[in-house]
């Protein structure tokens, strides 16, 4: 089935890709080549044209080529992206780097949850027991991104995997001692990444005190509902107590739900 047109049908904007290749685009690749050869670097073209094939499309469409040459042995590297929008809702070069690339920047998200995050790790049976499963990973990709952003901006770490900043930064054996208003870690005088380890966590504290942090902890507030029973938790948190009529009050001092 045509998938293009079954978006025309929903009237819903589409971009897809387009695995066979388009000759009109030998021009822009030629030039990439030229390029690439003169500059030792990847070089890329665009092109935007009306395509159709001979038989499996039903109607002329927009097409956005892409021709990149790559140096050593990347040899040629050329897409298309089939697509709904005009030339003047999206450009060739905005419409592939901006809008189709950014699905594979999502399917490359997903990726490090599975591989780096152990995210597949779903082999309960049911499926309220693989939900706490996805959450975790979830948690710690938010986590490793807040690192990443805020900590690591500016190091050779910047944009690394998150198993390589777990494995490198993380996973550090160190001595912890605890004194009275403090937690101390030493790390070892050997550890290859002790500057890019003082240096995240100098930014990261920075960042939780700054006014316009773009994140924000705050602490949850007590609900000043009363309990739906007559049992009340002692202030120590340690024991149960039940609520006995005082004066208006309970033992534990709070407004209780059996006095009304």
């Amino acid at each position: 089935f045509d998938t293009a047109q079954i978006a025309r049908v929903f009237d819903a904007a589409h971009a897809f890709g387009l695995a066979r290749p388009v000759r009109r685009t030998e021009r822009q690749m030629r030039r990439s080549r030229s390029r690439c050869v003169a500059t030792g670097g990847a070089s890329r073209r665009f092109r935007s044209l009306r395509y159709r094939t001979r038989s499996s499309w039903s109607r002329t469409r927009r097409v956005a080529g892409k021709a990149e040459a790559l140096p050593g042995h990347g040899g040629d590297s050329p897409w298309f992206v089939v697509t709904s929008l005009s030339d003047r809702q999206a450009e060739a070069r905005t419409l592939y780097e901006d809008l189709y690339c950014a699905r594979g920047d999502m399917e490359n998200s997903i990726t490090e949850r599975q591989r780096e995050l152990f995210a597949d790790r779903t082999s309960t049976a049911t499926m309220r027991a693989n939900q706490p499963r996805l959450y975790f990973p979830a948690f710690a990709g938010i986590l490793m991104w807040t690192v990443r952003e805020y900590g690591l901006a500016g190091t050779p770490m910047a944009r690394a995997q998150p198993g390589t900043v777990r494995a490198r930064l993380l996973k550090v054996a160190c001595l912890v001692r605890a004194v009275v208003r403090r937690i101390v870690m030493s790390l070892s005088s050997v550890f290859p990444h002790r500057e890019i380890f003082a240096g995240a966590a100098s930014a990261l504290r920075r960042t939780a005190r700054s006014p316009g942090r773009p994140w924000r902890f705050r602490p949850a507030r007590r609900s000043l509902r009363p309990l739906p029973h007559h049992w009340r938790r002692t202030p120590a948190g340690r024991a149960w107590d039940r609520c006995v009529r005082s004066r208006g009050r309970c033992r534990n001092g709070h407004q209780c739900s059996c006095l009304a």
